[in-house]
């Protein structure tokens, strides 16, 4: 773990928007940067406030945790006799307040700061999908509901010692849902967010018949620059992920090659599907394939070797592509950053990888089970763990897609009785 690195991981958050940004007209930029501003003051305020106490309030009780995260034991679960099992929420953290020595608490907001990079990124992925012409009050309520409600309680279910990671203790599933990075917890939940507010809000013009073009990119630098700062912050925050202290046997500078290849699989599929199939280099999908070959090893990385990373990087340039099409031809959404199928494809892609690639040499003990190897997928004779991976990605989605779709309704009547109501300014007749 490296400490100092823990800034830089702030990097995917502005990967993030730099990305989307990309191909947003010039004269939408400052409309576009005030809903990011607002969107990612709003995340890292709920998350601080409650979000962090929601997804590390029980950490403390399991086994791997660190020493000085002891005090976060407070946990809900609708089986209070499961004895610390089929945890749904921590209960414990509010304001980043819990009991226990100075070098605890600064373990703990350690945590916090590590988790608040994905935290914002998680609410950013909604503001770039909907977009410069999207509602701000239905922009700001989806990047919320992203950042403070599904990435913190499905966080819980996974890093925070809940049900999902209980998988292999309780069920016998491999060693339990695993998702070191986020690939489900910060990108594909957030995604599903995203995908209910574009088919809630179709913005006019959207048509399933209509014909689909590549996005016009009118930011190159942008595009670029995004694509490889999200790069360089996910190799430092997994370089300074303090979850990890427990494990010395993980090898970051392995890692980070191991994303790397990934991102660079990807990339070239993706771009080599856009010039096979149209006859030219597009650096849209270029920068967009990079980005979702890191989305899709943030849950796999630790645990594969580097034939298996590109592999699972030329999946998801492929399927992120496709995506795309599907999302834009069949569905008829205007997703303005391509953000459905780079962190929504890409992500759940990422999630199962996990549960075919990973080859037992790393993981030995996670989430408490006690197995002479690591982590092993279907590949090295053990179905249980793409089960569990399964059971996270059915979870995940579910949760993200009915949140948003509970809390976006009430905005939703709100703003189609706005739009059909008469304009109380022109006299009747007139």
């Amino acid at each position: 773990m490296e400490p100092s690195l823990l800034p830089l991981s702030f990097l995917i958050p502005i990967g993030v928007l730099l990305a989307g940004w990309a191909t947003v007209p010039t004269s939408r930029l400052r409309e576009s940067a005030l809903a990011a501003l607002v969107a990612a003051i709003s995340s890292a305020v709920a998350y601080v406030g409650f979000g962090f106490a929601f997804q590390f309030g029980g950490v403390g009780i399991v086994p791997s945790a660190p020493a000085g995260l002891t005090g976060l034991d407070a946990v809900w679960s609708p089986f209070p006799s499961s004895a610390g099992q089929w945890t749904f929420a921590g209960l414990e953290g509010f304001l980043l307040s819990a009991e226990g020595a100075p070098e605890s608490l600064a373990l703990l907001e350690r945590l916090a700061l590590h988790r608040l990079s994905l935290a914002i990124a998680a609410g950013l992925i909604p503001v770039v999908a909907l977009g410069h012409g999207a509602n701000r009050v239905v922009t700001i309520t989806a990047s919320i509901i992203s950042s403070a409600i599904v990435f913190p309680i499905t966080g819980a279910w996974i890093w925070g010692g809940g049900w999902l990671a209980d998988l292999g203790v309780v069920l016998n599933l491999g060693h339990g849902a695993i998702d070191v990075a986020g690939s489900g917890i910060a990108f594909f939940g957030p995604a599903c967010v995203a995908f209910v507010a574009l088919r809630m809000f179709r913005q006019p013009g959207s048509s399933p018949d209509r014909d689909v073009e590549l996005p016009k990119l009118r930011q190159p630098l942008l595009a670029t620059l995004g694509a490889l700062l999200f790069g360089a912050g996910w190799c430092a925050w997994a370089m300074s992920d303090p979850l990890l202290s427990a494990y010395p046997a993980a090898e970051f500078g392995g890692v980070a090659l191991i994303g790397l290849l990934c991102a660079a699989a990807s990339m070239t599929a993706a771009g080599a599907y856009i010039w096979l199939a149209g006859g030219y280099l597009s650096l849209v999908m270029f920068s967009r394939g990079w980005v979702a070959g890191w989305v899709a090893a943030s849950a796999s990385a630790w645990f594969i070797p580097p034939g298996s990373a590109l592999v699972i990087g030329l999946i998801s340039g492929i399927a992120m592509v496709f995506s795309q099409y599907i999302v834009e031809r069949r569905w008829g959404l205007r997703d303005h950053a391509g953000a459905v199928a780079i962190y929504g494809a890409a992500g759940a892609w990422g999630l199962i990888a996990v549960g075919i690639f990973a080859d037992g040499a790393f993981g030995s003990g996670w989430n408490g089970v006690a197995t002479p190897r690591g982590v092993q997928g279907i590949l090295a004779a053990d179905p249980g763990q793409l089960s569990a991976q399964l059971a996270a990605l059915i979870a995940i989605g579910l949760f993200a897609t009915c949140m948003a779709a509970a809390l976006l309704l009430p905005i939703f009547f709100i703003v189609r009785r706005s739009a059909s109501a008469p304009d109380a300014r022109v006299a009747p007749g007139e």
